[in-house]
C-alpha cells in the first residue's frame, strides 16, 4: 500500500468529533458515523454533543481529502440521494413510527440504523440545535416502544429548560416507566443535570 497523505492532515484537522487521532487511525467510539448509523443501543452521553447537527453519518474526512476532489461524481443511482429525507423536518424523524420507517427508508442506507437508530439521531440532533417542534415531539417520543428512544427523549428534553409542558411529560412518564436506565435519565432531566 502507498502513502499518499504525505504531509496532509485535512482529515485530522477536520474532524467534528477529533476521531481521527493520527494518519490511519481512527477511535470508532468518537466517530460520528459510527455513533449515528452502526452503534445500536444508547449513545453515550457524552459524545452528543459532538454530533452536532448529523443526523445520519457524516463525511467531513471525505469531503476535506484532496483525493476526493480529482474523483468524478457517480451517475451509479445506488449512490445517489433518493430523496427520502427532503421537505422533512426533525419532528418528522422524532415521530417517525414503524410502519413509515419501513414504508420510507426500506432499502436506503437509511434502514441501517433501524428506527430506533435515526430517531435516537434525531433526538439528539434537537437537543443540540434547540428545534423547537423536534423537542416538543420529544414529548411524545418518551411513549416510544424502545427504551432507547424513550431515554434519549428524556435526555434531550432536559438539555434545555424541561419547563412547563415539556416537564409535565417527563413527569408522567416517569410514573409508569420500568426501564431503569430510562427512570434514569428522567430524573436527571427533572433534576436539569446535564
Amino acid at each position: 500500500m502507498t502513502d499518499h497523505c504525505g504531509t496532509c492532515t485535512a482529515c485530522i484537522d477536520e474532524c467534528p468529533t477529533g476521531a481521527i487521532l493520527e494518519p490511519y487511525l481512527v477511535d470508532s467510539n468518537r466517530c460520528i458515523s459510527y455513533l449515528t448509523i452502526e452503534l445500536r443501543g444508547s449513545i453515550p452521553v457524552a459524545s452528543r454533543p459532538g454530533i452536532g447537527d448529523w443526523v445520519f453519518g457524516c463525511d467531513v474526512c471525505q469531503e476535506v481529502c484532496p483525493w476526493n476532489r480529482k474523483v468524478e461524481p457517480t451517475s451509479d443511482a445506488d449512490f445517489l440521494d433518493n430523496g427520502s429525507l427532503k421537505d422533512r423536518d426533525l419532528s418528522d424523524l422524532v415521530r417517525l413510527d414503524e410502519e413509515t420507517f419501513r414504508d420510507r427508508f426500506a432499502g436506503s442506507p437509511l434502514d441501517r440504523p433501524r428506527r430506533a437508530g435515526l430517531v435516537r439521531n434525531a433526538l439528539i440532533v434537537a437537543a443540540n440545535t434547540g428545534d423547537g417542534s423536534a423537542l416538543d415531539a420529544a414529548g411524545e417520543a418518551l411513549s416510544d416502544p424502545e427504551p432507547v428512544v424513550r431515554e434519549t427523549a428524556a435526555w434531550a428534553l432536559g438539555q434545555g429548560r424541561a419547563g412547563g409542558r415539556r416537564r409535565r411529560a417527563i413527569e408522567r412518564s416517569l410514573k409508569s416507566e420500568k426501564e431503569p436506565s430510562v427512570r434514569s435519565a428522567m430524573e436527571r432531566a427533572l433534576d436539569g443535570d446535564r
